[in-house]
């Protein structure tokens, strides 16, 4: 097979016939995050000609998210390009069960008429390949680049805003690359810097030669695109240029480029425009932004955490943003909608806060958070190698929200009321650690064991105001029956207010 494949002669009318665009992702989960780097990655190998290695990220990609449809399509592209049939089928068939989308069944029906049809052909001389080809890596770029994609990986040579246009050219890439606001896409440039959002796609790419969409530019006419797998190919004259122009959509591009009266494509005259199809609407994003202050004092809380979620009273759904504000000041861009924000900052109380945003408006809205009343942590950890054999099962009665821990007939790791945790119930190691997070309530700890002093140890701390140590019990005691236990000391207000006389302190 030939180094340069030819991904995607045929196959390309099928990406286009499908409508596969560049979509602009704002947000992001991690798994998306990872799905993304591997397209990313295996792109990027196309583009350097080593197609083994695209195949294992396309394949990578999804391994992270099975129900999208384009990491399919490319790897059937890359298998018909290499006549390999049956790998096209199993991954065709694979993408039909895992996304039973009308695309994936379209794309095999598709694939399998090429190959009855005998269209399926493996070229054996160089040149007849490079004569069938456009400049497809050329096109990738053009149809899949954002502003901040294009500015990430190539220096810029000038820029110039003019009547509401912003034109910018890059080294490497001879073409201008022009933005501009429209009635569909009213955030393509942003009022403030006068530069186009990051996420902005080019409405129109013009190429200093049009030679270099073409690797053979003689006889180009509408029969050589057909070839190519254009579609929608038609000629008119345009008056403003003088010149017919033949118009076709390659590669998810419309491409407008002057010819003549017979339709073959005139060089000379190097007319030319690229129109990306992902010019898409982009969010109306607006900016919610305010202070993070202590309730009572109104004193700055820093390195606090934002986890955002789309609805109103949403504490516990899908967390779509994460925002780390390292100092009282926030700022977080979002869509026309409504959110909750679940504010968190160490030594406070997590706060739920409900945001509208509205179209052409910012929010700005102060996040007030109530100190937190502390915390109790007690850690049982074993004291010695004397435990082996041995066990310890712990549990605290919490007044009024019921019991948390593990024994043998008491197992419940979170008490939790109206969205808050109350208590919970965690194994780290050996260790076993109750948390309840207000210090000021009230509970009973119950020790269930087969055990005696010298076999666990018993640490309290209050938070913020330092820690109190146990060893329990002071003799041996075992539970005679699964509901048997040691109820080995009382907390109220902060303080060890009990202490059974099992118990010893140190």
């Amino acid at each position: 097979m030939k180094n340069k494949l030819i991904l995607l002669t045929i196959p390309l009318v099928l990406l286009i016939l499908c409508g596969v665009g560049a979509l602009v992702i704002m947000d992001y989960t991690p798994s998306e995050s990872m799905y993304l780097k591997h397209i990313e990655m295996a792109e990027k190998y196309i583009n350097n000609n080593d197609y083994d290695k695209a195949i294992e990220y396309f394949k990578k990609a999804i391994d992270e998210d099975k129900s999208k449809e384009d990491p399919y399509i490319k790897l059937a592209q890359i298998y018909y390009a290499r006549n390999d049939f049956d790998s096209l089928m199993d991954i065709l068939n694979l993408g039909i069960k895992n996304t039973d989308s009308d695309k994936m069944k379209n794309t095999l029906a598709y694939y399998i008429s090429l190959k009855d049809s005998q269209s399926a052909t493996t070229y054996s001389d160089e040149d007849s390949v490079n004569s069938q080809q456009i400049n497809y890596n050329l096109l990738n770029i053009f149809n899949s680049y954002t502003y901040d994609k294009y500015s990430h990986n190539y220096a810029m040579s000038s820029e110039q805003t003019l009547n509401g246009k912003y034109t910018v050219r890059y080294l490497n890439l001879n073409a201008q690359f022009v933005y501009y606001n429209t009635d569909e896409n009213k955030k393509v440039i942003e009022t403030s810097s006068q530069r186009p959002n990051k996420n902005a796609t080019p409405n129109e790419i013009i190429l200093d030669d049009a030679k270099e969409l073409f690797t053979d530019i003689n006889n180009v006419n509408s029969d050589y695109l057909k070839r190519l797998g254009a579609v929608n190919i038609n000629k008119s004259f345009d008056r403003s240029i003088s010149s017919y122009i033949m118009f076709f959509t390659l590669n998810s591009c419309d491409i407008k480029i002057a010819c003549d009266e017979s339709g073959n494509i005139d060089f000379s005259n190097n007319y030319n425009v690229i129109i990306p199809h992902s010019v898409v609407e982009l969010n109306n994003f607006q900016k919610v932004k305010g202070k993070i202050i202590d309730s009572k004092s109104g004193e700055s809380i820093n390195n606090a955490q934002i986890s955002v979620r789309k609805g109103k009273s949403n504490n516990d759904g899908t967390v779509f943003k994460n925002i780390s504000v390292t100092n009282a000041d926030y700022q977080i861009e979002l869509d026309k909608g409504d959110y909750t924000f679940e504010v968190s900052a160490e030594n406070y109380e997590t706060g739920y806060f409900d945001v509208t945003v509205t179209e052409n408006n910012d929010v700005e809205m102060d996040i007030k958070l109530q100190k937190s009343a502390g915390a109790i942590v007690i850690t049982v950890t074993p004291n010695s190698s004397s435990t082996q054999g041995k066990y310890a099962e712990i549990h605290c009665v919490v007044t009024g929200y019921g019991y948390v821990g593990k024994t043998k007939v008491y197992n419940n790791p979170i008490i939790e009321s109206n969205g808050k945790t109350i208590a919970k119930y965690e194994e780290t190691g050996s260790a076993q650690v109750i948390t309840v997070y207000d210090k000021n309530t009230m509970l009973d700890f119950h020790f269930h064991g087969s055990c005696s002093a010298e076999d666990y140890k018993v640490n309290i701390k209050f938070e913020g105001a330092g820690e109190e140590n146990l060893i329990v019990p002071t003799e041996p005691f075992s539970y005679i029956s699964d509901y048997a236990y040691l109820s080995a000391f009382y907390i109220s207000n902060g303080n060890i207010s009990y202490i059974d006389p099992k118990v010893k302190r140190l």
